[in-house]
């Protein structure tokens, strides 16, 4: 983005780009203006995580449509917790002045959060969500970017960001743009693009299976639908390739599917196409990690051999396998294999539970959520100025 204005130079105490064009910026209202301090209190985090625990980063957030699309397993320090040190209704703003401000919800209790983020608090839950709106529209971040300062990346200070002034309406109209304004910030509760491991929720246990209670946030979900084995004309676990498996691809060779490789890294190793003995995976092929917590699924779509890590189901309706991997790799997949799983040392899918793994009909059929044409930053400066 482009900032430019015109200034008479005549009278400024220094002549710095990023001081002048924050003083001459304008909101598109004739509201009162207050301060953010005045407004919002911050909350310090109390916790720490270390690498390898999923964190809710920057990085991870779409710019366009504003939500949480993946969460980083590298961040490593300072850190929030939802429903510890966060509340719903709490805002998220990220020291990148460009980048989306969150609001805290229900759904997100237990994340963990990096402290990358300023976490601020209203008291008001309405005025939390007209902030919002004014931090992530086209001007809010026009204004986020000229009170930043640094030579080789800009950065929003903590006081810069609490000195800002924006517009307060009266709570009146507030109220008459809050349903508009949920309604942008629902559009923001995107599908995450791995499985969420941190989930609370509150539960009575008394009569009840603990093992289904602590599965899943949705444990009822868990306890219908149709076995796994009925989609599959024939379920075949890897056999060891280790004694003809190459690590360089070579003229003939077909590709190793592992777990590496189910999670999306490309192959690592190879062996001779005419190699028999081995298990075999077609064009089509829905292949399932046998081992580790992590629920990894993936429709392979190249001639490959399986390895011994590696469930291979053969379709009866390969075209059900896409929504078949999306299910399994999602927040249901996930809980139901943390059920399943057994081994002290080494997680482990046995066959047989593999295949009684139920599939609901809904997940052969997952509905695409509308995604908006308009980045959130112009629904956003279209909703509070232009409409």
């Amino acid at each position: 983005m482009v900032t430019s204005t015109l200034l008479d130079l005549r009278r400024q105490p220094n002549w710095d780009p990023a001081r002048l064009t924050a003083e001459a910026f304008q909101w598109p209202t004739d509201a009162p203006q207050v301060r953010m301090r005045d407004l919002l209190s911050r909350i310090a985090p109390t916790g720490f995580v270390d690498a390898g625990t999923p964190t809710i980063t920057l990085a991870g957030i779409d710019p366009n449509l504003g939500g949480v699309r993946r969460r980083s397993r590298k961040y490593q320090g300072a850190a929030y917790q939802v429903g510890a040190d966060l509340r719903a209704g709490d805002l998220l703003v990220p020291r990148t002045p460009t980048g989306v401000v969150l609001l805290v919800s229900e759904r997100m209790v237990g994340a963990l959060i990096s402290s990358t983020f300023y976490a601020l608090r209203s008291d008001n839950e309405t005025s939390a969500l007209w902030i919002w709106g004014l931090l992530n529209c086209r001007s809010g971040r026009e204004l986020r970017r000229n009170v930043s300062s640094g030579s080789a990346a800009l950065m929003l200070s903590l006081a810069d960001l609490l000195d800002m002034q924006v517009p307060v309406l009266p709570l009146a109209q507030q109220h008459s743009l809050a349903a508009a304004l949920r309604d942008v910030e629902a559009t923001t509760h995107i599908p995450e693009d791995e499985a969420a491991e941190t989930w609370w929720r509150t539960a009575d246990l008394r009569g009840e299976e603990w093992r289904f209670m602590l599965a899943s946030p949705q444990p009822d979900l868990l306890r219908v639908g149709t076995p796994l084995r009925d989609f599959c004309g024939e379920i075949a676990k890897g056999r060891p390739v280790r004694d003809v498996a190459t690590e360089s691809e070579e003229t003939a060779s077909l590709p190793v599917v592992d777990i590496s490789m189910l999670a999306g890294n490309p192959a690592r190793r190879w062996v001779p196409a005419h190699d028999h003995g081995l298990t075999p995976v077609y064009p089509g092929d829905l292949c399932v990690a046998a081992v580790g917590e992590r629920p990894h699924a993936a429709v392979i779509f190249v001639e490959a051999i399986a390895d011994p890590n590696v469930y291979v189901l053969r379709l009866r309706t390969p075209a059900q396998g896409p929504a078949l991997a999306q299910y399994l790799n999602g927040q249901e997949g996930f809980a139901l294999r943390k059920m399943l799983i057994s081994g002290a040392y080494i997680p482990n899918l046995r066959r047989q539970d593999l295949e009684q793994l139920p599939i609901r009909e809904e997940a052969l059929h997952p509905v695409e959520p509308d995604v908006p044409v308009a980045p959130l930053a112009d629904r956003l400066e279209q909703l509070l100025w232009l409409s």
